[in-house]
């Protein structure tokens, strides 16, 4: 049930900003789940800055492998010399989108589809 997030999210509002997660990724059950969450965080609490929210588990593994991949080559090219050779880059495919997300700065969410197909049609 995603309403376990709410106060997850609340209790890391309560936290220092450099101690909160960049993103918080939340898994609805079900289609239905899907579209409360979507509109609790568009609702926009503050507490709800930085989360995003999927119905497709498969979807929401892929987001967080590619933030996690994005964040860690990005680390390992801070402090290099700007004539250093830089490994190739993998082989492009486009990044994994949230099905909903609020961006940290704002309470912008995306529309609710995935792959051409709303929440509805997933049940």
């Amino acid at each position: 049930d995603w309403r376990e997030a709410k106060p997850l999210l609340e209790a890391l509002a309560s936290q220092p900003q450099d101690r909160r997660p960049l993103c918080t990724v939340i898994l609805a059950d079900s289609p239905r789940q899907f579209e409360r969450a979507a509109a609790w965080l568009h609702d926009g609490p503050p507490c709800s800055r930085g989360a995003c929210v999927f119905h497709e588990e498969e979807a929401a593994l892929d987001f967080v492998r590619e933030a996690v991949a994005s964040r860690s080559t990005g680390a390992s090219q801070q402090g290099r010399s700007p004539g250093a050779p830089q490994a190739p880059a993998a082989a492009a495919r486009p990044a994994p989108q949230p099905q909903a997300f609020v961006e940290p700065p704002g309470t912008e969410v995306l529309s609710p589809l995935r792959r051409g197909r709303s929440a509805a049609e997933l049940e």
